[in-house]
């Protein structure tokens, strides 16, 4: 049982790494607030986060730094749009991840 449970594990980790899209990517289409935490980020960028700018939403990927200084970031996007909503998840692990940590323990 323990054999069957670690292959359906692996398979399901390296599914999880070929078949995710990047965040931010035109192919992810309506996505919610909840799913953008999921998507890895492009090079250069730290965080997956939910925009919601002028009633249009999206995934968008941001720095360590505008992650940091959020209120800041936000007061940027004011200056163009005139609805800002962004919504991050502290939490970043896919399941691809769980995957990998179940094989290992």
């Amino acid at each position: 049982m323990k054999a069957y449970l670690q292959i359906v594990l692996l398979a399901i980790f390296i599914f999880g790494i070929n078949g995710v899209d990047v965040c931010g990517e035109a192919s992810i289409t309506n996505p919610d607030e909840d799913i953008c935490r999921v998507y890895p980020t492009p090079e250069n960028y730290t965080h997956c986060c939910y925009f919601e700018l002028n009633d249009m939403g999206g995934c968008q990927a941001i720095t360590d730094d505008q992650y940091e200084n959020i209120k800041r970031y936000k007061n940027f996007l004011k200056q163009k749009y005139e609805s800002v909503k962004i919504k991050c998840s502290g939490e970043f692990l896919t399941y691809s991840l769980f995957a990998l940590l179940a094989l290992l323990f």
